[in-house]
């Protein structure tokens, strides 16, 4: 991710932004396409639900044309974090785009499987389904709860839309929030720059084998760039809803 500018915002503490949001999520055509499929796994009452997070961002790449998006995204809960929908919708080129992907608890007699599922080409496709424990429940929601935006109180609709300011630089660089250590534009944990090596979670591990195939530069980014979509594929974090955006 290191062409990658971008900004954003908590939107969590003003209520009326939020309230459209949900409204919005929740009478979307692929809302109810994911819907459908998560009902089979456990039934929920879609008014019924609880905000986890709402934020607002934008970014564009570096020296590639037509790559500025905005959008809006949230991550709502239901039946006491059973079901996990996240959902971006946002512009590019004038047209609207937009993410929903879910994580379901499907509980049977003596255990429970984590399903994940997103939408493509508007069909729902399950990307994995195992078993689940206590650990991977409380994992999940502390994710969530990490890879909340913060409040910017720069950020402004539009501010990337012309030229890169100095403002908007500094307010840009940096690590991904939620502890990332490779996900970001001037993010790296190389141990030749006093780094461990290490990541946080499965998408961190993604960036990372991005950063090194651009560092080695034996294949060219368009490559890094699909492998890294590849990647993070089934993951549902805040990052790789971004790195989607972006590089897919």
């Amino acid at each position: 991710m290191k062409d990658l500018i971008l900004v954003g915002t908590s939107i969590m503490q003003d209520e009326e932004a939020v309230l459209k949001l949900v409204n919005e999520v929740l009478n979307h055509e692929q809302f109810d396409l994911l819907k459908e499929t998560i009902e089979v796994l456990a039934p929920f009452n879609k008014n019924d639900f609880k905000v986890l997070d709402a934020f607002a961002f934008e970014g564009k790449r570096e020296n590639l044309d037509e790559s500025y998006l905005k959008a809006k995204g949230i991550v709502l809960s239901f039946n006491e974090s059973q079901i996990i929908v996240h959902a971006s919708i946002g512009e590019r080129n004038q047209k609207s785009v937009e993410q929903f992907a879910a994580l379901v608890e499907e509980k049977a007699i003596n255990h429970s499987f984590l399903v994940k599922l997103y939408i493509e080409n508007n069909e729902v496709v399950q990307v994995s389904r195992k078993e689940m424990n206590d650990q991977m429940r409380e994992e999940i929601l502390e994710s969530i709860e990490n890879e909340q935006f913060p409040q910017n109180e720069h950020y402004r609709e539009g501010m990337l839309g012309g030229e890169v300011t100095s403002q908007v630089q500094e307010i840009s660089d940096g690590c991904l929030w939620g502890g990332y250590r490779w996900c970001g534009k001037a993010c790296n944990n190389y141990k030749d720059r006093g780094g461990d090596e290490t990541w946080i979670n499965e998408t961190d591990r993604c960036c990372r084998e991005h950063d090194y195939c651009y560092r080695i530069g034996f294949y060219s980014r368009a490559t890094c760039d699909a492998n890294l979509c590849s990647c993070v594929q089934s993951e549902t974090t805040n990052a790789a809803t971004l790195i989607r955006w972006y590089y897919c």
